[in-house]
């Protein structure tokens, strides 16, 4: 199974959730594994632009909506 993980073409973070599924297959099963470690790539947050952040603001509910301009003023002072 572990060659199986590491041969994989996918991101860190892919192969850390598979195997972290596949370590709760072995619990159930009463099985013993090794569980690998995989490390996920530092990212930087996904931060919205202005026009999507107008956008949310204008497709949100009145209540949401009066909170979002609210802390849209916050951030920019």
């Amino acid at each position: 199974m572990k060659d199986f993980i590491s041969k994989n073409d996918v991101s860190n973070s892919y192969k850390e959730a598979f195997v972290n599924a596949y370590v709760h297959y072995v619990k159930y099963h009463g099985l013993k594994w090794k569980k690998p470690i995989y490390l996920r790539a530092e990212r930087l947050p996904n931060v919205p632009t202005t026009e999507q952040v107008h956008t949310i603001i204008a497709n949100s509910g009145r209540e949401a909506r009066s909170i979002f301009k609210e802390i849209r003023e916050i951030i920019k002072s």
